[in-house]
């Protein structure tokens, strides 16, 4: 994984990201990332790449530069920069820790959006997990299993959960590894019952017209592992996408 996100501005829909080399097959590889944004509707503002890039990967970059029209920015590799311009009030995103090495083998990062409105928020949860997964890459099958996963538990807030705090606020975190995908969804809503959803038939619930709690069936039937839990004053949801699942099939 070469490609990490550094600034996801949403009302902006802008991008900005920090890539560890620039061989060929990466320069493809960004290029269809940039392709990717364009296709939902972001713009990336700002590539940064490390100020030891050989002059034949940075001829690349230049070359990608003018064709999207993109802020190249030279930085030392171990300390890529922090973004410039203020966040939104409304959506905050961080990258919580960056890749250490140029192995994509070991290659690890969190990423965290937080919510403080729910305007727009269905818009803005997606083409988060849509522009995180695109950096990956993910495969389209597990992003739509992470998309739909995110999708439905925000939707669950929005349609049932209720709020004591002042402040309503939806936080979540996708923790990449080679391997795994785990997405922690929390809000800051009242408790809520999951009344065991993982063991509710999803075929019996279409069957019966019962769409109590159908979103956390297709969860549990989705990933790797399910799991709700209390924290604090948070409700917590984490599930785990398994990158595994579709090589051999």
């Amino acid at each position: 994984m070469f490609i990490s996100l550094k600034d996801i501005h949403f009302e902006s829909r802008t991008v900005g990201v920090h890539i560890t080399s620039c061989t060929d097959s990466q320069e493809r590889s960004l290029d269809a990332y940039l392709t990717r944004c364009s296709e939902v509707g972001y713009g990336v503002a700002s590539v940064s790449y490390p100020t030891s890039t050989p002059a034949e990967q940075l001829t690349r970059l230049q070359h990608l530069a003018k064709k999207w029209h993109i802020t190249l920015l030279s930085v030392d590799a171990t300390n890529p920069p922090d973004p410039s311009r203020p966040h939104s009030h409304n959506f905050e995103f961080l990258c919580v820790s960056a890749p250490t090495t140029t192995d994509p083998r070991q290659a690890s990062v969190d990423y965290r959006l937080r919510c403080h409105t729910f305007d727009d928020v269905l818009n803005v949860t997606t083409h988060f997990v849509v522009l995180v997964g695109a950096s990956i890459p993910l495969d389209s099958r597990l992003l739509s299993r992470l998309r739909l996963g995110v999708y439905e538990l925000t939707v669950n807030t929005i349609e049932h959960a209720k709020f004591v705090e002042p402040t309503p606020q939806i936080d979540i975190v996708l923790q990449v590894t080679p391997d795994t995908i785990v997405a922690v969804y929390q809000d800051n809503a009242t408790v809520f019952n999951t009344d065991n959803h993982d063991a509710i038939s999803i075929e019996n619930k279409i069957n019966t017209g019962d769409k109590r709690g159908l979103g956390l069936s297709m969860i549990a039937k989705l990933s790797a592992d399910l799991k709700f839990e209390r924290k604090g004053k948070w409700n917590r949801t984490t599930f785990i996408i398994d990158r595994h699942h579709f090589v051999s099939k």
